[in-house]
């Protein structure tokens, strides 16, 4: 299995910041067709040539403003569609604040932490 994580924050000086820490768990045998898959669909939505002209950005897509054109909401209908074809499982959290760093730390952020019951 092949896991990504991504991290997302605001601005320390917006006066609300959010942050964003998320994770997508595939199979390392679907990882080639995850990712071609992926490209033929930003291919067909966006015009481009070459995987990397395009970074998804959920921040982007997901605002009720832009799930409003026909467009974004289809893509995100056939990403989820392709996610589940997959079997790919996803994990998100967002919150208020800043999540703090393990980099920027003494000791590793309870995020970061595996807890087990018992």
């Amino acid at each position: 299995m092949l896991v990504f994580i991504d991290e997302s924050y605001d601005r320390a000086s917006d006066p609300s910041p959010k942050s964003t820490f998320s994770a997508v768990l595939v199979s390392e045998q679907r990882c080639r067709e995850l990712d071609r898959k992926l490209f033929e669909l930003k291919r067909h939505f966006w015009k481009i040539q070459s995987s990397y002209e395009l970074e998804l950005k959920g921040r982007l897509l997901l605002t009720d403003r832009a799930l409003e054109l026909p467009k974004n909401r289809e893509f995100m209908e056939q990403f989820i569609a392709l996610f589940r074809e997959i079997g790919a499982v996803t994990f998100a959290v967002t919150q208020d604040g800043t999540f703090p760093l393990a980099s920027k730390s003494e000791r590793l952020p309870n995020l970061y932490r595996h807890c087990s019951g018992g």
